[in-house]
């Protein structure tokens, strides 16, 4: 049996995952806190990734015991920029999709917003690359200068799992730098910049091979000396690949953030540039769209409002709760924009509001309202990308809370279809790794039909939402 391993960087945590003929054999999980010192940082420090990542190949590789993994491939969280010296060392930590400080200086870049996103699938907004660099420029011109390279963070793993240093096509097409069409590096918005393109890696495919896993990484995790180690790509498309979703399905994934995909043959791009298209590997490109606030909201909820219970139970009675109140949360909308807003406003400046609040209202209206909103959020996705679809795959955190499905389901007015893939990005990196014999995942549970009569309700309720974010924001 063929073994692979998938390990995924997060936003927040670290995953690995171990497959053989499409059987998660093992997995294992570590957590790592942003850095929020001050208004719309969201910072990583790459050394506490490195140590979960180092940790969680360790407990995966005692849990397979005598069986030998035959690769690792990656997954990373998208939009991530960390400067290196010459020797490899991070001059800083890395700035994650989630830091709306770039938004700042939008109006500053010598770009054409509608060229730069026919140019490379990215909207010219402030988790890529062309205001993550200019807002540095900006704030740590030092930094830049000193920079040998610009990578991303799972880049830096990578280097440190095998000595080498190459991106994956994937990730970066996310940083709004490679050309959609071509494959490489994009020239004219490198010149633009005033980017020289020796500050960037070498781009792989996603199933090239990277290298192999060092001597001390080998006897740090366990793992045998000399591991094939592959590039890997993007945390959502690898999400679509471990979900099993072929071209034109559609693939949602709500974690810290959360996701609408779908994989296509050709690149595709949306007139009004609200939605992205990345690579997936060269054959394949990924169109989508992301909203900021998804388990994130829910954590900001959980520590607010439950933090009188251990974690796991809080999250638990914050569902319970939300489950006993009304569809619609009587009421109460909730803007979920704590980190700003991606697709489809593309609005870093956003900030979260309740509205509605009557003297009836508990901490149970406002779980209900934020599983709600949420979905709301999503559902704008869902008609921009999905008109005509009834069924969309189901993957990330989202699929341990029945409750927050169903919601999902009813706002859709589609059937949801939970897959159990452990954690479907690192089942994906895990597939390119060698573990894909025999197939793919199976759906946990049965699908989640959509509940009819709860339409007009919560049209109703989204009504509500949209028309407050337009009193507030337009």
């Amino acid at each position: 049996m063929e073994v692979g391993i998938g390990l995924d960087l997060g936003t927040t945590r670290c995953k690995a995952v171990a497959l053989g003929e499409g059987r998660v054999l093992a997995q294992s999980r570590r957590s790592y806190p942003l850095l929020q010192g001050e208004p719309g940082q969201a910072e990583q420090d790459v050394n506490e990734v490195i140590t979960a990542a180092v940790a969680v190949l360790r407990e995966l590789r005692e849990q397979l015991g005598d069986t030998k993994p035959v690769g690792l491939a990656f997954s990373g969280a998208m939009h991530s920029l960390l400067a290196v010296d010459a020797a490899g060392t991070p001059l800083a930590p890395a700035l994650t999709w989630a830091d709306t400080r770039p938004g700042s200086v939008l109006g500053d870049l010598p770009l054409s917003p509608l060229e730069a996103y026919r140019r490379t699938g990215c909207p010219l907004q402030a988790p890529y690359y062309p205001a993550k660099l200019a807002w540095l420029r900006r704030t740590h011109p030092a930094l830049l200068e000193r920079a040998s390279s610009l990578v991303a963070i799972k880049d830096y793993v990578a280097f440190r799992l095998t000595g080498r240093w190459a991106a994956d096509v994937g990730l970066a097409s996310t940083t709004g730098l490679l050309n959609l069409h071509t494959g490489a590096w994009d020239e004219e918005i490198l010149g633009a910049l005033g980017l020289p393109p020796e500050r960037l890696l070498p781009v792989l495919d996603a199933t090239e091979r990277l290298g192999h896993l060092s001597p001390a990484m080998a006897e740090a995790t366990g793992l045998p000396l000399g591991l094939p180690v592959y590039a890997g790509s993007s945390d959502g498309g690898l999400a679509n690949l471990g979900a099993g979703a072929g071209v034109g399905e559609a693939v949602i994934t709500v974690g810290t953030s959360a996701a609408l995909r779908q994989v296509v043959a050709q690149p595709r791009l949306e007139p009004g540039a609200r939605t992205w298209c990345y690579f997936l590997d060269r054959q394949r490109w990924l169109a989508g769209g992301a909203v900021n606030n998804a388990g994130l909201l829910l954590e900001w909820l959980r520590s607010r409002f439950y933090g009188e219970y251990p974690r796991g139970d809080g999250f638990a009675r914050l569902f319970t709760d939300a489950e006993a109140v009304e569809p619609g949360a009587e009421g109460l909308t909730l803007l979920p924009y704590l980190s700003g807003e991606r697709s489809p406003h593309w609005r870093s400046d956003l900030s979260a509001t309740v509205h509605g609040l009557r003297l009836r209202h508990t901490r149970a209206h406002l779980a209900r309202a934020g599983l709600e909103a949420v979905a709301f959020c999503l559902a704008q996705l869902w008609e921009s990308l999905c008109p005509g679809l009834e069924r969309v795959k189901l993957t990330g955190s989202i699929t341990a809370s029945p409750p927050w499905m169903q919601i999902l389901a009813d706002v859709l007015q589609a059937e949801v279809v939970p897959v159990d893939a452990a954690d479907a990005s690192a089942v994906g990196a895990a597939m390119l790794a060698g573990g894909s014999a025999g197939g793919i995942p199976a759906p946990a549970n049965p699908p989640l039909q959509p509940n009819p009569s709860l339409a007009p309700v919560y049209r109703e309720a989204r009504g509500r939402f949209e028309a407050l974010f337009s009193k507030l924001w337009e």
